[in-house]
């Protein structure tokens, strides 16, 4: 079976400990199965969107990898 779509099924507080394992594709997946069910749960999508901001917020700024930008410093 489809770990996702065994995610999809868990109660929210569970759903939200798994998000930040998933990939950036496995995350948009899961927000399409919990868009495509009878009752999507706006609780589980609130997740899913906070998930994406942390992930936002946490990419370093500039583009440089964090060992390069600190290069030549002695």
């Amino acid at each position: 079976e489809n770990p996702l779509l065994v995610l999809s099924e868990l109660p929210i507080s569970r759903l939200a400990l798994g998000l930040p394992a998933l990939t950036d594709d496995e995350l948009d997946q899961l927000e399409i199965l919990e868009q495509q069910k009878d009752k999507p749960r706006a609780g589980a999508l609130a997740e899913i969107t906070a998930e994406r901001l942390r992930r936002a917020e946490s990419t370093t700024p500039g583009g440089l990898p964090p060992d390069e930008a600190g290069e030549g410093g002695e």
